[in-house]
């Protein structure tokens, strides 16, 4: 009796770590603004991880309305990298002509995308027959969560 409440146990805190580890909620990105000023673009929006994860951000930047992410942003300055925590009012810098010199277009979008690296493990082992497995998880990861917002890069006077 005694070993049955014990494997009764064990089992409810197996699947107490079990539910804890799936009840992951994804980071959500909200309220992007993207700005020209002068030769850089100014991307601001809001950052919110239910969990209180630190999260990676990028950007993606596309000159053709979204169809392909083409263009690459590497001067970035500002809450873009690894360890950024929730917070309203996030700002990105994008030093464009460092980039892409004479870059002109009126149909870019950028996605700012973040990712709080909290998912499934990556694999285990079959305690059966010690053989290795990983996990592939189905569909789109859901700890990103990509807006679009269509900025006009003009020409600075």
């Amino acid at each position: 009796m005694r070993k049955m409440a014990y494997l009764s146990l064990l089992l409810i805190l197996i699947g107490l770590t079990v539910t804890a580890q799936d009840s992951n909620s994804p980071p959500e990105v909200t309220n992007v603004v993207a700005q020209q000023a002068g030769q850089q673009v100014e991307i601001s929006y809001d950052l919110l991880d239910r969990d209180g994860d630190l999260m990676t951000v990028s950007l993606l930047v596309s000159s053709d309305g979204g169809s392909n992410f083409d263009l690459e942003a590497t001067s970035l300055e500002g809450e873009i990298g690894e360890g950024i925590a929730s917070g309203k009012g996030k700002k990105i810098v994008w030093q464009v002509p460092t980039d892409i010199p004479d870059l002109y277009g009126t149909n870019f979008v950028f996605e700012v995308v973040a990712d709080d690296n909290v998912g499934p493990s990556a694999g285990f082992v079959n305690p059966v027959d010690g053989a290795s497995m990983a996990l592939i998880p189905a569909g789109k990861a859901s700890s990103l969560l990509p807006l679009k917002v269509r900025a006009r890069l003009l020409p600075s006077c």
